[in-house]
């Protein structure tokens, strides 16, 4: 009995107080409604360099998901990356370990 006069009494305040019910109704719909904002935007295709890739690694990768440059050094790949020309620089380096 003691139970669900507790249970009573907090139903009670939870319709007297305005601001929790404005806390349970409206911030998850405001949550959802951001979440809506962020994920229902473009898909981005990166710009993505390749410095000393093989061949057989370069053909498997899918060419709908990015652009892909080749790039001879490391050094004109990191140019472009700093001037925003590519998104990202993926490189092989032979023989070193780091």
């Amino acid at each position: 009995m003691r139970t669900r006069a507790l249970a009573v009494r907090i139903i009670r305040q939870f319709t007297r107080d305005r601001r929790t019910l404005a806390l349970l109704f409206l911030a998850p719909l405001f949550v959802l409604t951001l979440m809506h904002f962020v994920f229902n935007g473009q898909k981005v295709k990166p710009d993505i360099g390749l410095v000393n890739i093989p061949s057989f690694l370069s053909s498997r990768l899918d060419p709908d998901a990015a652009r892909y440059v080749h790039y001879p050094d490391m050094d004109e790949a990191r140019q472009d990356l700093e001037n925003g020309k590519l998104d990202a620089v993926f490189s092989l380096a032979a023989g070193r370990s780091s």
